[in-house]
């Protein structure tokens, strides 16, 4: 779980308490050799070197003990302490180098284990942008639950995604000092850490190319070995925006904001399909074709990334965000976590036709043993576009209508929504005549201007191509 039953005290309130005339008071009221002055100075070099390991033995009342630590040259910099126990049963802490301190002696067994379990609590972490952080087991993070408002987690196949608010003193995320202290926390299934290098490499990389409408990692950390990425919090996904928003307004804001939108994701992505691949993510071994799927890629492709599962679960609202003074806010691509390369899954340790769901954005080439490119990703987009003009047009009520519109049953007695239909004979695919009956409906609704029907002919002419080549 992402919150500890343990308690820990934030840097803003150790910074409050942890005084110059605090501590110098605590170290002259107990120690009745030292003079004012001296108390004063080490006051100083405990506050400066020092102020998480003073809170610690103030919290145990043994503040005034600063001067003996600060005298053996200890400062926060060594915590946390090892504790150690020998095999006949004493107790000892350390610092990391298993140099052993000569301030706990005489200290009690107890003692020590009353250090040893509050210097968690002083001494949560402080996440630093985009950078990447190793957490020992025993650290209580800065979270707190979020508003009740707010759903706690969801899991899905590859992550389960926790919101969370971060103590504003434990993360330096220039992001978020604009921003609500909500945030998103992906733990990754898999404890592989190419798995994770793979989605923090493409989201590191397009943080150095900050994107309007792609999601900004602001994080990561691994911590009781399991990989960790922190998010802003979204609002929302596309598909909630639409549940939310079901009966939109058919104005000029709302049109002009959706294309916008739009165009934004378009043009993301065609970033995300620019960037090269880093050799040292060359997967070994070979690839291998399954039952409904295939792995190979073609030699073009080999170096590039592609999302790889584009949905509306997987597009996230904003409300606000920096730089956007859009009233109805920003849409932005999420979870790289499917992000391929080469033509084959990442998470190559998944049979494709083992996984739990198969998404209705699919292009056919899977089903026809068909090499993997970049132009998955376009008719994914096309799905996806298809969905918002429908939304724009007649609300979510007919994207539910729509998708039991084109809902078929295949040889096995299993109903999909997909776009397309396989041939009899397995050979070939063609765009659902579900699907064409559904544009040409739209064409033919009141509210379907000269732009709306550019956009449908977009979709049908540039993207809804069952030919990966004839796809933008």
């Amino acid at each position: 779980c992402l919150f500890s039953d343990e308690r820990f005290v934030s840097n803003y309130d150790q910074e409050r308490l942890i005084t110059v005339n605090a501590v110098a008071k605590e170290i002259n009221e107990h120690s009745s050799s030292t003079t004012l002055e001296e108390s004063r100075k080490q006051a100083i070099l405990a506050c400066k070197s020092a102020p998480h390991l003073f809170a610690i033995l103030a919290i145990m009342n043994k503040g005034a003990e600063i001067c003996s630590f600060l005298a053996e040259d200890v400062s926060d910099e060594d915590l946390p302490f090892e504790l150690r126990i020998y095999d006949d049963g004493r107790h000892v802490l350390e610092r990391e180098s298993g140099k052993e301190i000569a301030s706990f002696t005489g200290w009690t067994d107890d003692s020590l284990k009353d250090f040893y379990r509050y210097q968690w609590w002083m001494t949560a972490p402080v996440f630093e942008d985009l950078k990447h952080e190793n957490i020992h087991e025993n650290a209580v993070l800065p979270f707190t639950a979020p508003p009740p408002e707010i759903e706690k987690s969801k899991t899905g196949h590859y992550s389960t995604v926790y919101a969370a608010r971060i103590h504003p003193s434990h993360h330096k995320f220039p992001l978020l000092k604009r921003l609500s202290p909500n945030v998103s926390v992906k733990k990754l299934m898999s404890s592989d850490r190419k798995d994770f290098l793979i989605e923090r490499s493409i989201l590191g990389e397009l943080g150095r190319k900050p994107q309007m409408h792609i999601v900004k990692l602001l994080a990561t950390y691994l911590y009781r070995n399991e990989y960790y990425l922190i998010f802003p919090y979204a609002n929302a996904n596309l598909r909630q925006f639409w549940k939310l928003y079901d009966s939109p307004q058919f104005d000029r804001i709302t049109v002009l904001w959706s294309l916008r939108q739009m165009m934004g994701i378009l043009n993301s992505l065609d970033t995300i399909h620019g960037l090269r691949v880093p050799s040292k993510f060359e997967l070994e071994g070979e690839m291998r074709a399954q039952d409904d799927a295939t792995l190979v890629g073609w030699a073009s492709e080999e170096q590039y990334w592609r999302h790889g599962d584009i949905k509306p679960e997987n597009i996230l609202w904003f409300k606000r965000s920096p730089g956007i003074e859009d009233e109805n806010g920003v849409l932005q691509i999420a979870d790289f976590g499917s992000g391929r390369f080469h033509g084959r899954e990442l998470h190559s340790n998944v049979h494709p036709t083992e996984c739990p769901s198969v998404s209705s954005y699919e292009p056919p080439e899977p089903k026809l043993r068909m090499p993997i490119s970049r132009a998955y990703d376009m008719w994914s987009i096309g799905c996806l576009f298809l969905e918002f003009i429908t939304w724009l047009l007649r609300g979510q009520a007919a994207i539910e209508g729509f998708a039991k519109a084109r809902g078929q049953a295949d040889s096995r007695g299993n109903t999909d929504s997909n776009y397309f239909t396989i041939t009899s004979n397995g050979e070939r695919a063609v765009v659902r005549q579900d699907v064409i009956d559904w544009v040409n409906h739209l064409r033919c609704h009141e509210r379907c201007s000269r732009v709306i029907h550019g956009l449908l002919d977009l979709i049908m002419k540039a993207l809804l191509r069952v030919k990966p080549a004839s796809r933008i």
